[in-house]
């Protein structure tokens, strides 16, 4: 009797662990038709873009112009070292879109819930937290700011931030080099949250981890990761110089967008600015403002009160996200609807899988303390605070998620996540394709950031009113509604200045507020 209720208990179990596994897979589909159909909608209605037409330009140039590249050069998308991009390039290659960008960012983001459900679901053996973290991660519009505005190459770093952790706590070493290489590949300055998660592990096994052999096999590998992140950094910062130095010659009909940000001279120098003052915000007060309250009280902490169970060890993850608000004053990582947030997402993730681990297994002091508190009823009363910490934190950040919005229907939101489209966009929207149907293929073009995804498979492009001088164009598409552009009408400024400047251009078309200027026959010195 006693079997038979032990095996109908299990059965049950099982039944449950199923459940929870297809709920998680009905959410992480959800995620990524609706986050697709966002992406349409979004290239569309003209979305505002940026780093979207810059990365579908180097996309287009990887595969129809390496001879412009070559050597280190190709490691290079849109001012960055990202060589993890050249895995998404044979996708591009299939399908030359922009569209293809925003695709790919929005399965690997939605297919991070899943792999977040099964590295929690192995490794604090419960279905029900593996749902529970899968689920907040989803509706965590931190996740949210990296699809809602352009594409980054920083999506792939909350991903392989999450495998680094899981291979770690695996012992698989093997698996675990691999991911470390994968996500020192995301971007140029990935190595730097690779530093701190192996210094947070380090803290984490010195003080908790009991069993000799498991003990120093972790510490060896958190120890070789913080030495091959700095080996990266250093190698990247050699061949930013060397190619920053060869850009007067070998590169020199490179596209600036494509050209590597020194991204080691910029950061010590912003560094040294900040603590010296020498660039007058020495400690500035705004870095201390509402926005600051805001990320570290909600954001940061979304996945509930598991990750205070070692703060210390959560300040580690999360020390260079708040060393770029803190002491940088960069108040763009401070918020979520930029990509920036994926610096402390994963951060947030392996913290609380740690909390969970130490509650489970009564390690460190909150835990003992808690235990000897609550006595018997310690897991349930636990989880039960914990589950709704995390519900709490989860609805905080939701609410105040539409203030943050970066957008150009700031003041109509229902466009951008309803898809409704009012008469006047639709005008808009359809006085810019007609002028970009005007535009010959491949013809060398000045245009502004938002439509310069849309016309990205050229050689010669730039951004109005930034233009480059490694070609003049022979159009200029241009269109200053205040409804196409956040940036549209302060450019008027600029667009009167290029045509005093460049009066060889003349009306080649026009369509409301939207026209095209065509090059004609230079004289003079203008």
């Amino acid at each position: 009797m006693r079997c038979e209720a032990s095996n109908m208990e299990r059965r049950r179990a099982t039944r449950r662990e199923r459940l929870y596994l297809c709920i998680a897979i009905a959410a992480v589909i959800t995620s990524m038709l609706y986050w697709t159909a966002f992406g349409i909608n979004a290239y569309n209605t003209y979305h505002e873009y940026d780093d979207l037409g810059f990365t579908t330009m180097s996309m287009y140039y990887h595969i129809h112009y390496p001879q412009a590249l070559g050597g280190p050069e190709y490691l290079v998308f849109w001012n960055h070292i990202a060589p993890d991009q050249l895995l998404i390039l044979p996708i591009f290659y299939l399908y030359q879109s922009s569209l293809t960008l925003l695709f790919v960012q929005a399965l690997g983001l939605s297919l991070t819930g899943l792999l977040i459900f099964f590295v929690v679901r192995d490794l604090v053996k419960s279905g029900a937290w593996a749902l529970a973290f899968c689920l907040v991660y989803l509706l965590n519009p931190g996740m949210h700011g990296m699809l809602v505005f352009d594409y980054h190459f920083e999506f792939l770093i909350v991903p392989f931030y999450v495998l680094v952790f899981y291979f770690y706590m695996k012992l698989r070493v093997r698996w675990f080099f691999a991911s470390l290489l994968l996500l020192l590949g995301t971007i140029d300055t990935a190595p730097f949250l690779a530093i701190f998660l192996g210094i947070g592990l380090l803290v984490y096994d010195f003080s908790y981890t009991r069993e000799r052999k498991t003990r120093r096999l972790r510490l060896t590998l958190a120890t070789c990761m913080v030495a091959f992140s700095i080996a990266v950094i250093i190698s990247e910062a050699a061949i930013a110089s060397a190619l920053t130095q060869s850009y007067g010659s070998a590169y020199a009909d490179l596209p600036t967008q494509f050209r590597v940000y020194d991204f080691g001279t910029g950061v010590a120098s912003s560094l040294i600015g900040k603590v010296t003052g020498s660039n007058g915000q020495a400690w500035s007060a705004p870095s201390f403002n509402g926005y600051i309250v805001y990320g570290i009280a909600i954001a940061l902490f979304s996945f509930g009160a598991a990750i205070f169970f070692d703060p210390l060890i959560t300040l580690i993850f999360a020390a260079p996200w708040l060393a770029n608000v803190l002491v940088l004053g960069n108040l763009n990582f401070a918020v979520v609807w930029d990509q920036y947030y994926s610096y402390v997402l994963g951060g947030a993730v392996v913290s609380a899988v740690l909390g969970l681990l130490m509650l489970k297994e009564r390690r460190g002091l909150f835990a003992r303390m808690a235990y000897g508190f609550l006595g018997r009823s310690y897991e349930v009363t636990m989880g039960s605070f914990l589950g709704m910490t995390m519900v709490v934190a989860t609805l905080m950040l939701t609410a105040m998620y539409p203030v943050m919005v970066y957008s150009k229907n700031i003041n109509n939101l229902a466009q951008d996540f309803l898809f409704q489209v009012g008469p006047q966009q639709r005008a808009l929207d359809a006085q810019i394709g007609s002028m970009l149907a005007l535009v010959p293929a491949n013809a060398s073009l000045l245009t502004m950031p938002f439509i310069i995804p849309h016309v990205a498979d050229r050689e010669y492009l730039d951004n109005f009113p930034f233009m480059d001088s490694f070609f003049t164009p022979r159009f200029v598409l241009v269109d200053m509604s205040e409804n196409a552009s956040l940036n549209a009408q302060l450019n008027e400024p600029y667009l009167t200045a290029f045509l005093q400047n460049n009066s060889f251009y003349h009306v080649y078309a026009r369509n409301g507020t939207a026209y095209i200027l065509e090059r004609g026959v230079q004289t003079g010195s203008g």
